[in-house]
């Protein structure tokens, strides 16, 4: 009986009979379930695909194919613990009865470049379309929602390394596949400036008080909230006290207690922000934020407690004369 799947896999189990060759890869188990064998057997297609196969939590192997039958059967298995998560498309495998009361059942499993490299071909390709429009959303001037876009981004490009690894190994030219635009450190970057961008005044006051509120509540201080740019300076007054307004507001709602003077306070909150605008056009880029809770007066009298930055995009500072 030949099938095709879709299903997670459960436990480690013994696989006997791998071999490959040039685009093709065979693995046979034996279990004295149907589903324990085929469990082995395809984890012998994995192990031949030089993916380290341990006991651990939060991965499984996903097997794909096309016959909608068969799917059914196995969609509820969700064990099998793997160091990666590998995607098998277009699995083949034929079963084996035992042939005596108490035997074993024979699962053969293959995969075959010539029938499944195209699965990989289109799914590659979808993915790097997504991922391309992904960018395209995170680099529009202006775009909110950076930081889902590019979480979205990493999942996908995860999901594409997956997919382009098991493509390679059945043979296909790397630099043939459908390429992505970005690669896995140019993302990093991008999700460490999409987590510190903020479309919102109300979201940028509370990414700036992050730890400050717990920190001066543990130590009962009051704080006093602080906004003020040197003689002269072109900061814009009314966003830097709008900032501070929002910052107080956030402090007092998460229970400290604020002072309306810096000489009732034991702890200052300092705001303090730049603006950062395009050398070709000087068009704000965003505004860089930053709020440092310090020590006023005592040994201490200076130190550093917290320290928050965020970036704020022009629509969020609008109102304000940007």
């Amino acid at each position: 009986m030949r099938k095709t799947s879709i299903f997670i896999i459960s436990f480690l189990l013994l696989v006997s009979g791998l071999s490959a060759q040039s685009g093709v890869f065979n693995s046979t188990g034996s279990a004295k379930t149907e589903y324990a064998a085929l469990q082995a057997a395809i984890l012998g297609l994995v192990n031949q695909i030089e993916v380290r196969v341990k006991s651990r939590t939060g991965s499984a192997i996903i097997v794909e194919g096309q016959d909608s039958q068969s799917k059914s059967d196995f969609a509820s298995i969700s064990d099998l613990l793997v160091e990666s998560n590998v995607v098998l498309m277009g699995l083949k495998y034929d079963v084996q009865t035992p042939s005596k009361e108490g035997g074993s059942f024979v699962v053969k499993a293959r995969l075959e470049a010539d029938y499944s490299l195209p699965l990989y071909r289109l799914r590659l390709a979808d993915l790097a379309r997504q991922i391309k429009v992904g960018k395209d959303l995170v680099d529009a001037k202006g775009s909110t929602n950076k930081e889902l876009y590019v979480r979205a981004m990493a999942r996908l490009l995860d999901e594409y390394q997956r997919y382009r690894w098991v493509a390679i190994a059945l043979g296909a030219d790397d630099k043939e596949l459908e390429s992505v635009p970005l690669n896995a450190i140019e993302l990093a970057a991008q999700q460490t400036f999409a987590s510190q961008t903020i479309d919102t005044m109300e979201k940028a006051a509370l990414r700036l008080t992050e730890g400050i509120a717990l920190y001066s509540r543990k130590a009962r201080a009051k704080v006093y909230v602080d906004f003020s740019p040197s003689q002269g300076s072109d900061v814009n007054q009314a966003f830097g006290n709008a900032l501070r307004m929002y910052v107080e507001s956030v402090l007092v709602n998460q229970g400290v207690a604020v002072m309306e003077k810096p000489d009732n306070a034991v702890l200052i909150v300092s705001i303090d922000f730049a603006a950062v605008v395009s050398a070709r056009d000087q068009s704000l880029q965003h505004l860089e934020a930053q709020a440092s809770l310090y020590e006023k007066a005592g040994s201490n009298a200076g130190l550093v407690r917290k320290n928050n930055v965020v970036r704020i995009l022009p629509q969020a500072a609008s109102s304000y004369s940007y």
